[in-house]
């Protein structure tokens, strides 16, 4: 089923963010100053990662979920979150992003499975 939320050719413009080698455990922080030539009509933030993750934007969170994508059978599908950061997006202003193990590289204990989604 065709998500119609989701723009054609989102996927292919998508960039990986990853760290080198096959870190058992790391958390991952990097930061983009924007720079904008006109003002802001739109601004829409899509991520996901196989792990958990948290945006920030000058350093306010850009919603209130924690452990963001949040659980999934990852082998299978990976959910996509979209936000509307319009408000938040300016010319100067910092986008952070923090990424972790979490559900895609972590271990599932509550079953007592090692089970792990992503090799990278």
């Amino acid at each position: 089923m065709k998500n119609p939320n989701l723009e054609g050719g989102l996927l292919e413009r998508a960039q990986m963010v990853t760290v080198a080698g096959n870190a058992p455990a790391f958390t991952l922080s990097t930061q983009l100053q924007l720079s904008l030539d006109e003002p802001v009509v739109r601004a829409t933030l899509r991520a996901t990662a196989h792990g958990v993750y948290e945006f920030r934007i000058d350093g306010a969170h850009i919603d209130e979920r924690v452990l963001a994508p949040g659980w999934s059978a990852m082998d299978r599908r990976l959910p996509v979150q979209t936000y509307d950061v319009t408000d938040k997006v300016r010319d100067g202003a910092r986008l952070e992003a923090l990424v972790g193990n979490g559900w895609g590289r972590g271990e599932l204990r509550f079953v007592a499975m090692r089970i792990n989604y992503a090799s990278h």
